[in-house]
């Protein structure tokens, strides 16, 4: 619950950038789906452009238009899309 109206709160101020570290980790899977789609129709709706931090590859690839991912120790960039 607390992911959720942190994300509302965020939204509520309208920014033209969205940063999000791990927002929908702690939710079901079902729940997470669903906010996920929200997001993606909020981003569309507003014209807002969003930076999402998650160590779920999946979830990355469903919401991002643009894919870092890095490696371990020592960081380095091993794919950008």
């Amino acid at each position: 619950m607390q992911q959720r109206v942190a994300l509302g709160r965020a939204l509520a101020v309208n920014p033209d950038l969205l940063l999000l570290d791990e927002s929908f980790s702690a939710l079901d899977i079902g729940r997470r789906r669903d906010l996920q789609g929200l997001l993606l129709k909020l981003l569309s709706d507003r014209n807002m452009a969003a930076l999402l931090v998650s160590h779920d590859l999946t979830e990355a690839v469903l919401v991002a238009d643009k894919l870092i991912v890095l490696s371990a120790s020592p960081s380095c960039i091993i794919i950008y899309m």
